[in-house]
């Protein structure tokens, strides 16, 4: 039997419902530790050679990608060497990824095998993550992600959410978080607007919402208009990972783009008029891990919006068993 990672493209293009004010607010739950983000400043070192033989994924599987840069797809993966570039990447993501930009630090694959020098505690759990890849080979991670419409004059309707890059981050109780606005969880013709995404443990992707808007950008010698695109939304990329052997929490690496649409100048040029998009651009990135039933909401710099709402986001994560 073979699974593919299933990739979701939403376009917005009808108008969001208006959302309701909130009248209280819902306050965030403490987050569990990450099992993966240990001490790497430790003097000890060591290199090991960890073989990523051919049992480590299902009999029939195909050469797995990763799926996070939705503009730039990446190469066919080489089946000889396939599962441990795949391994490769997951480590360097998800084990103390900071420290690996040390010189000291090295990870790369010869043949079947990755080799790896690092210190001793960030080594061990380097071997441990492959035995959860190993052990959650049939098992998928999915993701479900709901734009969230929050006002940005007075008080946001959560409390006690942390600074990350570029804006806030809190983690809820799924309930709560449904209850700020139930009507924005669907588009505006009244389809849920709940996009879902399946990839296998470890795996990188991407959700895009966005909407298409058609520019003029300027005119060619002869005369002919030159149309362009722009799109603005959001963008999310993400990689998740059981948080331990055996615990049910996912641990989410991600980071966030939203491209907020502020409006467009007409400029006179001497053929006729061209636009120019203003858009503004928020990144956001941290790593969080979310037990079951637990919600993680994403606001981008709320100082920084030139609109009485901002879009927010938010994120849940499941286990699955394909076994089950």
């Amino acid at each position: 039997m073979k699974y593919y990672c299933a990739l979701v493209l939403m376009a917005a293009a009808c108008a969001s419902p208006e959302p309701r004010r909130i009248d209280s607010q819902i306050r965030s739950q403490g987050m569990e530790a990450s099992y993966w983000d240990v001490d790497s400043n430790s003097d000890s070192e060591t290199s090991r050679r960890l073989v990523t033989r051919e049992e480590f994924f299902p009999d029939d599987e195909v050469p797995r990608g990763d799926y996070s840069d939705p503009d730039k797809p990446n190469p066919h993966p080489d089946p000889d060497n396939w599962a441990a570039h795949h391994v490769a990447r997951v480590i360097r993501a998800m084990v103390a990824p900071e420290s690996w930009r040390d010189p000291r630090r090295a990870l790369y694959v010869e043949k079947d095998a990755l080799v790896l020098r690092h210190s001793i505690p960030v080594m061990e759990r380097a071997h441990q993550l492959m035995d959860v890849l190993k052990s959650h080979r049939n098992h998928m991670v999915a993701y479900t992600v709901r734009p969230l419409a929050l006002p940005t004059s007075g008080q946001l309707p959560v409390d006690r959410m942390g600074k990350i890059q570029g804006g806030l981050a809190g983690v809820f109780d799924s309930k709560d978080l449904r209850s700020l606005d139930p009507r924005s969880f669907h588009l505006g013709d009244g389809r849920p607007g709940v996009p879902r995404s399946t990839l296998f443990v470890g795996q990188a992707g991407h959700f895009l919402i966005q909407e298409t808007k058609v520019i003029l950008e300027g005119y060619t010698l002869d005369g002919s208009a030159q149309i362009g695109v722009i799109k603005p939304g959001m963008t999310l990329q993400m990689r998740g990972i059981p948080n331990g052997r055996e615990s049910k929490s996912v641990l989410i690496d991600l980071s966030l783009e939203c491209r907020d649409f502020q409006g467009m100048r007409h400029l006179e040029v001497g053929v006729g008029k061209i636009q120019r998009p203003q858009l503004f651009v928020t990144q956001l990135a941290g790593r969080f891990v979310l037990a079951p039933d637990q919600a993680l909401l994403l606001v981008p710099d709320p100082s920084s919006a030139r609109q009485p709402w901002i879009e927010a986001l938010i994120l849940e994560v499941e286990l699955i068993d394909l076994d089950e």
